[in-house]
């Protein structure tokens, strides 16, 4: 007798366990992440799965990708994997299948849904490569969720979390120096121009990247003479770094002119700024010729 009852209370606990315990989930979601440390204008790929119990019938209406963090994002597709909203930047691709049938869905995910009799995906695996290109996503961490709709349900699933670093212009992080090198070009930043200082004004320019290539520096020492200054800024693309000398052409003017024509020069020398004392000489000369020129004249006369 006393056997029968330990033998009832076994089997009676038992039962007890099932009942609470519940039946299987007959379907589970996963959101896998390939990197979760990215660099802007990297490409991540996340995996979707939707896995189907034997039991079980889901006519699923959409799927939702959410991203969240400095930028929102929420990616809506289809069972097919066609795109329906909100997916900018982002390939959705079904990797996997299961056959579509009608069958009836008991839709128990933790509690019974009952979606009833109808047409939906039945024992097996759904699938999808989801591809995301980061270049237009701001630097910081990330969540994402896996959301299911089907019918008025919808049901979720937390994610990896991924964080977007600062992207970089070199790989190496070195300081490569190479000509044309699409891994480190870079350019000039100039000041504004000064004002005129004894018929010149000056500016400072510097590389965004000193390590990398940039082609010749811009002028930063010019005359106050608008006229000479085009012909100056035609040069400033130029690969010669070293001496510019603008001549004067001869013309019917007076013998003075072409004396200071021919004296007339604007000397540009690589980056270094063109000394107050060789305009000053320049201008000496100049006066100097003209006197000679002068006396010449009324001798003749």
């Amino acid at each position: 007798m006393k056997s029968r009852i330990s033998s009832l209370l076994v089997v009676g606990f038992i039962f007890a366990i099932l009942i609470l315990s519940g039946p299987v989930q007959a379907f589970t979601l996963n959101l896998l992440l390939d990197n979760n440390t990215p660099r802007q204008g990297e490409t991540i790929t996340f995996t979707v799965e939707i896995d189907i119990d034997s039991i079980e019938n889901l006519p699923i209406d959409e799927l939702i990708l959410e991203i969240s963090g400095p930028k929102f994002v929420s990616c809506r597709f289809d069972a097919l994997g066609s795109e329906i909203s909100g997916c900018e930047g982002i390939t959705i691709t079904r990797i996997q299948n299961s056959s579509y049938e009608y069958d009836y869905g008991y839709g128990y995910y933790g509690n019974y849904y009952n979606f009833g009799y109808g047409y939906g995906y039945r024992t097996g695996k759904l699938a999808y490569e989801i591809s995301l290109y980061t270049s237009n996503y701001p630097v910081g961490d990330y969540d994402t969720d896996l959301k299911v709709t089907i019918g008025e349900d919808e049901f979720s699933k937390s994610g990896e979390d991924f964080t977007i670093r600062r992207r970089i212009n070199s790989d190496s992080g070195g300081s490569s120096s190479s000509r044309g090198s699409s891994a480190c070009e870079t350019s000039w930043e100039c000041s504004e121009w000064s004002s005129c200082t004894n018929g010149l004004e000056t500016r400072t320019c510097e590389k965004v990247l000193r390590a990398c290539f940039a082609g010749s520096a811009p002028l930063q020492a010019r005359f106050c003479n608008n006229e000479i200054n085009l012909l100056l800024d035609n040069l400033d693309n130029s690969d010669s770094d070293n001496l510019v000398e603008l001549n004067t052409e001869d013309s019917d003017e007076s013998f003075v002119s072409r004396i200071t024509g021919a004296v007339t020069e604007a000397v540009v020398v690589g980056d270094d700024e063109v000394p107050n004392i060789i305009f000053i000489l320049i201008l000496f000369l100049i006066g100097l010729l003209s006197l000679i020129t002068v006396i010449i004249l009324f001798r003749k006369i």
